[in-house]
């Protein structure tokens, strides 16, 4: 009877625990309609895969000094590897259970024995004042057969691979900001010269209309459009000065510095590439190139050891341990042969009744583990998204770019033919302004596109992976 009752709580005890779909993954995205029409079009050439140094592409010496100087100080970036420190001691304890603890210790009890007590009953000439020393090393291990421990350990480990990748995406995400803000200070620094130019075409044409009214030969409403023209410049000219600001605060939070210093830079934007970098087989190698796709990987892969290690709860846990050591009432006879003490102790742990609690580890396990699985569709499935995103703005970039060109030429040109017939007296003082006003605002237009066409190209380095290869 009794071997009959052990036999169904062994049973009970070593039941796997509900089943569960594991079957919620999603097919991998396609990206050939989208790259064969990138590449049929002509902006855009095969090549390998960005590097970790990607910046390098823009030849600014400017720019590589403020990432690395992000690299180096960047608060967040910190925070990020002392993360991976954290779960790599974490990881560590969880290794150490995989192998037997030693410890030593040692006590001397001083001790005023009852002359009327048990000790003295068995011992008549026992002292009544003594000591008890006491010298031992303790043994304590965990027989790893249901792969608990170790299991725990693998999944520690993944935590660890998980956050290393993450800090990754992180430096993906520190390295293409300061490059989108460096760039952005650039435009607006530029815009900031172009406006001034434009505003003070406005003020003389402004003082010119002043005149003309002063002197009777036209009324107000050319003098009220030309200061209509002049303020709405200086607004302008207010807004790029505070962008200007803006982009220089974020600079400096993104290197490590105080927003408040003040740092000089040049106001040259040099043209942008205008064809753009795509690998080869971006689909089939994109998961190794992503450091968000691989830190939900070894999420994934991690609860999948935890759950194998929450099962192994529901089998018995084997345990040895042992002391050995010396123990005696003098010092003179602590070391003696005859002083020595040991004692090994195997025992079973077998939970029999636990009222569910096992249940609801292996299932909240498995609710991590699903909901891991679904947060690496969302974050495949917003991979190329960003991809395609990336390429149809380089595309549309790219397109807008070439026609602005076109348009600058042609208003330079008929500036240049205005201010030909102004020098000879064929054409007014106003039509030489109005032409050299044209050009300036399609140098505005031609300096946002070029911001455009690096922003362009960040984004789809950054959806690409920065350069990180798992």
């Amino acid at each position: 009877m009794r071997r009959s009752i052990l036999f169904v709580f062994l049973l009970v005890a070593c039941q796997p625990g509900r089943k569960e779909n594991w079957n919620t993954g999603v097919d991998t995205p396609s990206l050939k309609r989208s790259l064969s029409a990138a590449r049929e079009g002509g902006l855009f050439t095969l090549k390998e895969w960005p590097s970790d140094t990607w910046w390098d592409m823009f030849a600014s010496e400017e720019l590589s000094r403020c990432i690395v100087t992000a690299l180096e100080k960047n608060p967040t970036l910190k925070a990020a590897e002392k993360r991976i420190q954290v779960l790599r001691n974490i990881a560590e304890q969880k290794k150490s259970k995989l192998y037997p603890h030693i410890s030593f210790f040692t006590e001397d009890d001083w001790i005023r024995i009852s002359k009327n007590g048990l000790y003295r009953a068995f011992n008549p000439n026992l002292n009544l004042d003594g000591n008890v020393i006491d010298f031992s090393l303790s043994f304590d291990y965990e027989f790893d057969f249901w792969k608990k421990n170790r299991n725990n350990f693998l999944a520690a480990f993944g935590k660890e691979r998980a956050a290393a990748a993450d800090a990754m995406q992180t430096k993906i995400v520190i390295t293409t900001s300061v490059a989108a803000a460096y760039f952005a200070l650039k435009t607006n620094q530029v815009k900031e010269v172009l406006f001034q130019e434009l505003l003070e075409i406005y003020q003389t044409w402004k003082a010119i209309t002043c005149v003309m009214s002063g002197s009777g030969l036209v009324s107000l409403i050319p003098v009220t459009n030309a200061e209509e023209k002049t303020e709405e410049v200086k607004k302008q000219l207010l807004a790029t000065q505070e962008a200007i600001e803006l982009n220089r605060h974020a600079l400096a939070v993104l290197t490590g510095e105080s927003p408040d210093e003040k740092k000089e830079w040049n106001a040259i934007l040099c043209p942008a590439s205008s064809v753009f970098i795509l690998p080869e087989e971006i689909d089939i190698n994109l998961m190794a190139r992503r450091p968000d796709l691989v830190a939900v990987f070894w999420q994934i892969e991690a609860y999948a050891h935890e759950i194998h290690a929450a099962k192994a709860l529901y089998l018995p846990s084997i345990n040895l341990k042992g002391i050995a050591g010396f123990e005696s009432l003098s010092w003179k006879t602590i070391f003696d042969f005859t002083s020595a003490t040991a004692s090994l102790i195997p025992f079973i742990q077998l939970p029999v009744y636990t009222a569910g609690e096992i249940a609801g580890i292996v299932g909240e396990k498995a609710a991590l583990f699903h909901e891991a699985i679904c947060r690496y569709n969302e974050t495949l499935l917003k991979a190329f998204q960003e991809i395609t995103d990336a390429i149809a703005v380089a595309e549309t970039v790219a397109l807008q770019k070439k026609a602005e060109t076109r348009i600058l030429q042609s208003a330079e040109e008929r500036n240049r033919l205005v201010e030909g017939r102004f020098l000879c007296g064929l054409d007014n003082r106003f039509a030489a302004l109005e032409r050299k006003s044209e050009v300036v605002v399609q140098k505005i237009v031609d300096t946002d596109l070029t911001f455009a066409e690096y922003l362009a190209h960040i984004k789809l380095i950054k959806s690409l992976g920065g350069g990180y290869k798992e």
